[in-house]
Formats: structure tokens, C-alpha cells, sequence
């Protein structure tokens, strides 16, 4: 939704029928959950609009287990307000847990008094450390989140390693960016950063600056726009088969599978999806102006959401001033929905998007791995990692040791100390070039140069081996290296060689 300062509020109070209404000392929605010594107090409400008297379940996560629910953590209820109570996670507990709201024959929405529109939806929290820090608000778009994250959180797509099996991490991940993509699609404009748990979708304590309301009076517009749209679509589907066995919860359920491929087209994949089977134009329905269609059991446009936010203060019992809203100063504007997510909003649906997380209008794929350049880790598709790549652009080079701009595949000298490579005993090392003995050790720093066993301090022959040190002379230089001492010459005298004369 758009936030703006202009239209007046339709200020209608709605029909609300309770047998008590009890104020909250949070000012409705709960309050932020408390440790206790056993546990930690869960805190919050579900909304679509506020449930009373609907039961809260919350789940171990279970790789193995339905829609990753494991075992039963803790059950509670919400109360005349809305309120979830009586929800406490055991304290030796610290995995993500499961929140799913269920109605019963008692459960009613707190505005119309009838029965949910929508009668199951889930959440998940990465620890129960999320629930200590305040109040959590499950509708039917964080149940089309966690739908969308069971289904795909394996995938390379959201993160996952498709070893078959769904981690902790990569579940509470995909979790995340499922709710991303729900709010770039059936978001109805709100922010692509807006945390679906914890945003209130109803005025709370929280709520008290202007920008806390407008967001507050977008999210709700969003819940009651889907659940109006669902509502369409399963009449739509009984108008047309009377047969239809299609629910609000069904269908939901359908619309995760189908944004799966981040199209709403009615198929998952190339497979047409069964649950759309008699609706006559779904992307029409889903994409219609959220302003035409109204807040479910009423007969209120969703674009005077506003009023029901007002108007429902006094049985949640919410003390925060909203004369503002009231006044019609503070209100936006629903936005329709849209068939396919853009979640870096570069103007590429993520359905062909090469970097759906990170803006890249123009695509860029250097390696053509299907990955664009501003998110591929490794650019050039050389299997090093950009990060250790000295030219993370060419996939011919990756290394340059003496970082003269050449890599070494192309660089002649490659440590830069002027001995080219062919002649350099240590080419990646220009602190040495030389290796007399092959050992492996440089010259510059090697103690025993020819690999005689007998270091160069006291060798008598350092560059050549010689382990006896044999010196025949005594002259200190070993035998191998010695140059002979020079012979005499014959004696002559003017022209007479004495030395060839016949001595008798």
C-alpha cells in the first residue's frame, strides 16, 4: 500500500459481540513473551480478522515429519481478545518451532462474530529466542510463506544444498526468503522487508508512530484481500462445478504450490494444478483491485481497512491513539496483487530472474551458469572463488604472484625478480631463484649448498659435494673445487736448455 495524508476514514463501528471484554496491559496484541523458569511464555495473535477461542499449537521441527511439524512442544488458546495465552516452549528446547492456529466450533472472528475465513495457518520461528523478544502475529501470509519454504526449501533456488532432506538452517532460511516472495506478490504493497511475524497487522503498543500504523493498516489490508480473493475463488469454483469440494484453506494451500515456480499461473511447473481446476480465470481473481472487494463477513471495503482497525480498539483492548487514522491523516492505499514476484524489485520477474536476491537489470552472466555476476560466488566459472581470484572476470587466470596486473599463465616472470621463469628454480618465489642441490630449498637460504651434509660455514667446497672434505694440500679448499698448484718450469739459460744437456 502506498501511505498518504488525505481521504477520511470511514469511522463505522462494527457489529462486535462479547461477553467480556478484558483491556491487556500491552494494549492489545499480546505483549512480548516472557521467559519463565520452565519456559518461555508465547505472546501475540493470529489474525484473519482476530481469531478468538481458536486453539495454538507449537511443533518441534522434524525433517521427516508432515509439512516439518514434529512432536508437540506446548498447546494453548486465544482468548475473548485475541490474545494467544497459555502457549509456554519448554526451556530445554532451541530448535525452530511450528506455530500452527487451528479454529474449533467455538473459534470466531473478533469483529463479525462468524466463523474464520480461513480455519488453519502456520508459521516458524528459527528459536524460541524469537518468541522471548515480543509478539508474533500468524495470518494467512505467513501460512502461504511456510507453505512455499516446506516446498522448495531443498532447492538451490531458496539456498538449500538438494541433498534431499530439509536442515534446520535451510528450512528457517527459505523461510525468509518464501516470505519475500509472498510480499512482492500477494503483498498488496507492503515494503519487501516487512517481517511477517512480527509486524502487528492490528493496532498494539507498538503502534504508535505514524509509520507503525500505516504498515499496520497495510498488512491488514493484505490478510483481508487474500482471504477476500480466496473467498472468490472457491464461489467461483462452486458456481461453476457444484461438485467442488475446494475450501479457502485448500486453496491457499494450492496458491504456494503454484507461486513455487514464481508464475501464479495456475500450474506448478508444467503441471496444471487440480484445486484450480473449476476457476474459470484465477490470474483475473488474483490480481483484481484489492478496492473493489470486501473485508470478509462485512460489507467494508478494503480500502477502509482503517476502520476496522479503529473500530475493533475497544475489544482488544488496545489503548494506543489512533485519532490520526480516525481523522483519516494516517491511511494508505491497497496496491493489487501481482502474478509473478520480483523480490530485488530490478524490474526482472524472479521467474527469469539470474539473480533473484540481488539487482541486476541487466543480467549480466559472465560464465553462462545461469547465475548473474553480482551473485555468481565465482564469476568466470574457473572454480576458484571470486574472493581468492586475482582476476575473478577471466576464466584463463586466477593468480597473479607479483601483482604486475599479468597472471601467471601469461606472465613470464611470475614472482617479478627478474629471472624469467624458465631459469628460475622458484618461480612463484622472488626471495629465491637458485636451488645448487635440488633440495628443494633456495639458495639464499639453504645451509649446505651442494647437499654434502656438511654446511656452507664450514664446508670446504660449499657448492660441491664433497662429504669427506678430502684437501690434499691443506690449503682449506677441498680437493673437488682445488685448482692445481702451479708445476715449475724448465730452467734456461740464454739459449741452452740445462735441462735437456748430457750430465756425465
Amino acid at each position: 500500500m502506498e501511505a498518504i495524508l488525505k481521504k477520511p476514514a470511514n469511522t463505522r463501528l462494527l457489529s462486535v459481540t462479547l461477553s467480556s471484554v478484558l483491556l491487556v496491559a500491552c494494549g492489545g496484541g499480546g505483549g512480548g513473551g516472557s521467559a519463565a523458569n520452565n519456559g518461555i511464555d508465547v505472546s501475540g495473535t493470529p489474525v484473519k480478522g482476530p481469531m478468538v477461542n481458536a486453539d495454538v499449537l507449537a511443533y518441534r521441527y522434524s525433517a521427516s515429519g508432515t509439512l516439518l511439524k514434529g512432536s508437540l512442544l506446548a498447546s494453548g488458546t486465544t482468548n475473548a481478545q485475541a490474545n494467544i495465552a497459555g502457549l509456554r516452549i519448554p526451556s530445554d528446547y532451541s530448535g525452530p518451532v511450528i506455530i500452527e492456529v487451528q479454529a474449533n466450533q467455538q473459534t470466531s472472528d473478533l469483529n463479525t462474530g462468524l466463523t474464520p475465513a480461513i480455519s488453519v495457518f502456520r508459521t516458524v520461528v528459527a528459536s524460541p529466542d524469537v518468541l522471548a523478544a515480543g509478539p508474533i502475529y500468524p495470518s494467512p501470509l505467513t501460512s502461504l510463506a511456510y507453505e512455499l519454504a516446506v516446498s522448495n526449501a531443498d532447492s538451490a533456488a531458496y539456498g538449500g544444498d538438494g541433498d534431499g532432506s530439509i536442515s534446520e538452517v535451510e528450512f528457517s532460511n527459505a523461510f525468509g526468503l518464501a516470505s519475500q516472495k509472498v510480499l512482492a506478490t500477494l503483498g498488496f504493497g507492503l515494503a519487501i522487508d516487512t517481517d511477517l511475524n512480527t509486524t502487528p497487522p492490528l493496532l498494539t503498543a507498538a503502534t504508535t508512530s505514524s509509520a507503525a500504523q500505516v504498515q499496520a493498516i497495510t498488512y491488514r489490508g493484505a490478510i483481508e484481500a487474500l482471504s477476500a480473493i480466496l473467498i472468490t475463488m472457491k464461489d467461483d469454483a462452486i458456481a461453476n462445478n457444484a461438485a467442488s469440494q475446494q475450501t479457502t484453506d485448500s486453496l491457499l494451500a494450492a496458491l504456494a504450490a503454484d507461486l513455487g515456480d514464481d508464475v501464479i499461473d495456475g500450474a506448478a511447473g508444467s503441471e496444471a494444478i487440480s484445486a484450480f481446476a473449476d476457476i474459470s480465470d484465477l490470474l483475473a481473481l488474483v490480481t483484481v483491485d484489492p478496492a473493489t472487494l470486501k473485508v470478509p463477513g462485512t460489507e467494508i471495503s478494503i480500502a477502509d481497512i482503517e476502520s476496522v482497525l479503529v473500530a475493533e480498539q475497544s475489544a482488544t483492548g488496545s489503548a494506543v491513539d489512533s485519532s490520526a487514522i480516525a481523522a483519516g491523516t494516517v491511511t494508505a492505499n491497497p496496491e493489487p496483487a501481482k502474478a509473478s514476484p520480483d523480490v530485488d524489485a530490478d524490474g526482472i520477474p524472479d521467474s527469469i530472474d539470474n539473480c533473484v536476491s540481488v539487482g541486476n537489470p541487466e543480467q549480466g552472466d559472465l560464465d553462462e551458469d545461469g547465475v548473474g555476476d553480482v551473485c555468481d560466488a565465482d564469476r568466470d566459472g574457473d572454480d576458484v572463488a571470486n574472493a581468492d581470484d586475482d582476476f575473478p572476470n577471466d576464466a584463463s587466470e586466477s593468480v597473479d604472484t607479483d601483482q604486475d596486473g599479468i597472471g601467471n599463465n601469461a606472465d613470464l616472470d611470475d614472482d617479478g625478480d627478474e629471472v624469467p621463469d624458465v631459469d628460475d628454480a622458484f618461480p612463484l618465489d622472488e626471495s629465491e631463484s637458485v636451488d645448487s642441490d635440488n633440495d628443494g630449498q633456495g639458495d639464499n637460504t639453504d645451509t649446505d649448498l651442494d647437499g654434502d651434509g656438511v654446511e656452507n660455514s664450514v664446508d670446504n667446497c660449499p657448492v660441491t659435494a664433497n662429504e669427506d672434505q678430502a684437501d690434499s694440500d691443506d690449503d682449506d679448499v677441498g680437493d673437488v673445487c682445488d685448482t692445481p698448484d702451479p708445476q715449475p718450469s724448465a730452467a734456461v739459460w740464454g739459449s741452452f736448455n740445462w735441462d735437456d744437456a748430457n750430465w756425465q
